[in-house]
Protein backbone atom coordinates (compact mmCIF):
# COMPACT_ATOMS: atom_id res chain seq x y z
CA UNK A 1 0.00 0.00 0.00
CA UNK A 2 3.00 2.77 1.35
CA UNK A 3 4.78 1.34 -2.02
CA UNK A 4 1.77 2.09 -4.22
CA UNK A 5 1.32 5.43 -2.80
CA UNK A 6 4.83 6.59 -3.31
CA UNK A 7 4.86 5.45 -6.88
CA UNK A 8 1.88 7.93 -7.20
CA UNK A 9 3.73 10.93 -5.52
CA UNK A 10 6.78 10.09 -7.80
CA UNK A 11 4.71 9.95 -10.50
CA UNK A 12 6.04 6.93 -11.73
CA UNK A 13 2.83 4.33 -11.30
CA UNK A 14 1.32 2.85 -14.27
CA UNK A 15 -2.71 4.29 -15.15
CA UNK A 16 -4.01 1.45 -13.95
CA UNK A 17 -2.49 2.11 -10.45
CA UNK A 18 -3.15 5.71 -10.77
CA UNK A 19 -7.08 5.05 -11.06
CA UNK A 20 -6.72 2.45 -8.10
CA UNK A 21 -5.35 5.13 -5.89
CA UNK A 22 -7.67 7.80 -7.06
CA UNK A 23 -10.64 5.25 -6.12
CA UNK A 24 -8.91 4.24 -2.93
CA UNK A 25 -8.59 7.88 -2.05
CA UNK A 26 -12.52 8.40 -2.46
CA UNK A 27 -13.42 4.82 -1.07
CA UNK A 28 -10.81 4.37 1.77
CA UNK A 29 -10.55 6.49 4.90
CA UNK A 30 -7.18 4.46 5.97
CA UNK A 31 -5.69 4.45 3.07
CA UNK A 32 -6.35 8.43 3.03
CA UNK A 33 -5.29 8.40 6.19
CA UNK A 34 -2.06 6.60 5.14
CA UNK A 35 -1.53 8.62 1.86
CA UNK A 36 -2.10 12.30 3.61
CA UNK A 37 0.60 11.50 6.07
CA UNK A 38 3.11 10.15 3.59
CA UNK A 39 2.64 13.67 1.48
CA UNK A 40 3.10 15.34 4.94
CA UNK A 41 6.24 13.60 5.25
CA UNK A 42 7.91 13.91 1.58
CA UNK A 43 6.81 17.69 2.07
CA UNK A 44 8.91 17.78 5.71
CA UNK A 45 11.88 16.24 3.56
CA UNK A 46 11.77 18.58 0.67
CA UNK A 47 11.52 21.64 2.80
CA UNK A 48 14.74 20.15 5.07
CA UNK A 49 16.49 18.85 1.59
CA UNK A 50 16.70 22.35 0.18
CA UNK A 51 19.95 24.05 0.49
CA UNK A 52 21.08 27.04 -0.77
CA UNK A 53 23.95 27.50 -2.57
CA UNK A 54 26.26 30.35 -4.29
CA UNK A 55 25.99 29.98 -7.96
CA UNK A 56 30.11 29.35 -8.81
CA UNK A 57 30.30 26.90 -5.27
CA UNK A 58 30.16 24.12 -7.60
CA UNK A 59 33.08 25.76 -10.06
CA UNK A 60 34.80 26.10 -6.85
CA UNK A 61 34.34 22.98 -5.19
CA UNK A 62 35.41 21.23 -8.42
CA UNK A 63 38.50 23.38 -8.54
CA UNK A 64 39.49 22.74 -4.70
CA UNK A 65 38.73 18.82 -5.81
CA UNK A 66 41.59 18.95 -8.65
CA UNK A 67 43.57 20.64 -6.63
CA UNK A 68 43.81 18.09 -4.13
CA UNK A 69 44.00 15.30 -6.23
CA UNK A 70 47.20 16.81 -7.66
CA UNK A 71 48.39 17.83 -4.51
CA UNK A 72 48.02 13.61 -3.61
CA UNK A 73 49.71 12.35 -6.67
CA UNK A 74 53.14 14.95 -5.60
CA UNK A 75 53.03 13.75 -2.49
CA UNK A 76 53.65 10.23 -3.02
CA UNK A 77 57.50 9.63 -2.18
CA UNK A 78 59.38 7.52 -4.96
CA UNK A 79 63.01 8.96 -3.59
CA UNK A 80 64.65 5.56 -1.73
CA UNK A 81 66.73 8.57 0.62
CA UNK A 82 65.29 11.94 1.27
CA UNK A 83 67.11 14.38 -0.57
CA UNK A 84 68.83 16.02 2.54
CA UNK A 85 70.33 12.96 2.83
CA UNK A 86 71.51 12.65 -0.65
CA UNK A 87 73.06 15.60 -0.64
CA UNK A 88 74.98 15.46 2.54
CA UNK A 89 76.04 11.97 1.84
CA UNK A 90 77.38 13.41 -1.67
CA UNK A 91 79.28 15.76 0.01
CA UNK A 92 80.98 13.15 2.44
CA UNK A 93 82.01 11.20 -0.81
CA UNK A 94 83.48 13.90 -2.18
CA UNK A 95 85.52 14.63 0.77
CA UNK A 96 86.59 11.23 1.39
CA UNK A 97 87.63 11.27 -2.63
CA UNK A 98 89.79 14.41 -1.89
CA UNK A 99 90.95 13.22 1.56
CA UNK A 100 92.21 9.74 -0.45
CA UNK A 101 93.70 11.53 -3.27
CA UNK A 102 95.94 13.51 -0.62
CA UNK A 103 97.74 10.34 0.85
CA UNK A 104 98.20 8.80 -2.32
CA UNK A 105 99.64 11.83 -3.95
CA UNK A 106 101.92 12.13 -0.74
CA UNK A 107 102.89 8.83 -0.19
CA UNK A 108 103.92 5.94 -1.93
CA UNK A 109 101.22 3.76 -3.53
CA UNK A 110 100.67 1.10 -1.84
CA UNK A 111 98.62 -0.65 -3.81
CA UNK A 112 100.76 -1.98 -6.93
CA UNK A 113 98.14 -3.49 -9.23
CA UNK A 114 95.90 0.10 -9.75
CA UNK A 115 97.73 3.02 -11.59
CA UNK A 116 97.57 6.32 -9.79
CA UNK A 117 94.62 8.63 -10.88
CA UNK A 118 95.73 11.52 -13.07
CA UNK A 119 94.29 15.02 -11.52
CA UNK A 120 92.22 15.50 -14.26
CA UNK A 121 90.21 12.21 -13.50
CA UNK A 122 89.88 13.35 -10.21
CA UNK A 123 88.58 17.05 -11.28
CA UNK A 124 86.34 15.70 -13.89
CA UNK A 125 84.71 13.07 -10.57
CA UNK A 126 84.65 16.17 -8.63
CA UNK A 127 82.96 18.02 -10.98
CA UNK A 128 79.82 15.41 -11.99
CA UNK A 129 79.38 14.67 -8.39
CA UNK A 130 78.75 18.55 -7.82
CA UNK A 131 76.79 18.71 -10.85
CA UNK A 132 74.87 15.74 -9.33
CA UNK A 133 74.42 18.17 -6.12
CA UNK A 134 73.12 21.10 -8.16
CA UNK A 135 71.35 19.13 -10.04
CA UNK A 136 69.46 17.56 -7.17
CA UNK A 137 69.21 20.82 -5.51
CA UNK A 138 67.52 22.37 -8.50
CA UNK A 139 64.64 19.52 -8.43
CA UNK A 140 64.16 20.71 -4.87
CA UNK A 141 63.57 24.07 -5.39
CA UNK A 142 61.32 23.56 -8.83
CA UNK A 143 59.15 20.99 -6.81
CA UNK A 144 58.79 23.66 -4.02
CA UNK A 145 58.04 26.43 -6.09
CA UNK A 146 55.51 24.40 -8.05
CA UNK A 147 54.13 23.78 -5.07
CA UNK A 148 53.43 27.01 -3.74
CA UNK A 149 52.08 28.37 -7.08
CA UNK A 150 49.63 25.47 -6.52
CA UNK A 151 48.93 26.95 -3.06
CA UNK A 152 48.75 30.48 -3.87
CA UNK A 153 46.42 29.10 -7.14
CA UNK A 154 49.07 31.05 -9.16
CA UNK A 155 49.46 27.74 -11.34
CA UNK A 156 46.59 25.25 -12.08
Amino acid sequence: MEELIWKYIDNTCTDEERESVVNLLNTDAEFRKSYELIVDLEDQLLSVAKITMRPDFKTQLAQKVAIELREQKVSIKTNILPIKWIIGLSFVAVAIIIYAVTIIKSAEPSITFMPSMDEKVISMIGLVTSGFIMLTLLDAILKKVQQIKRITGLLV
